[in-house]
């Protein structure tokens, strides 16, 4: 079994296409359940097909948005060069769902009711 999993023209198949393969030259009672164990205990095969291993508990599924604009990211770019109306910063915008983006002219002084005017104007 390790020869016909390991090999280098096996590429570490699955436990099914391994005992598919073998069947067609041994038989032995059991054999689809000891494929199964000899598979499933390879530290290769484990570290490789991650959509067998258990997920983690942190992890949290993104919830499935229905309406345009409905979770925005915001991030902000300084230190650019000045341009001839003072702004020396972009503020940008994307909407999660269309990956549509907004990209603002800013400077580092705007308070943040002027980003809030801003935003509003925008929408």
């Amino acid at each position: 079994m390790e020869e016909a999993h390991c090999s280098a023209y096996s590429m570490h198949l699955g436990s099914t296409k391994m005992y598919q393969t073998l069947r067609e030259y041994y038989l032995w009672s059991h054999m689809k359940g000891d494929i199964a164990r000899h598979v499933s205990r390879c530290l290769i095969c484990q570290q490789v097909k991650a959509e067998r291993q258990r997920l983690s508990e942190l992890m949290q599924p993104l919830p499935i948005l229905e309406r345009k604009w409905e979770h925005k990211t915001l991030d902000f770019i300084f230190k650019l060069p000045r341009t001839s109306r003072w702004h020396n910063g972009i503020w940008v915008i994307v909407d999660q769902l269309t990956k549509s983006t907004h990209f603002l002219p800013i400077t580092e002084t705007y308070s943040l009711v002027k980003l809030a005017k801003l935003f509003v104007r925008l929408h």
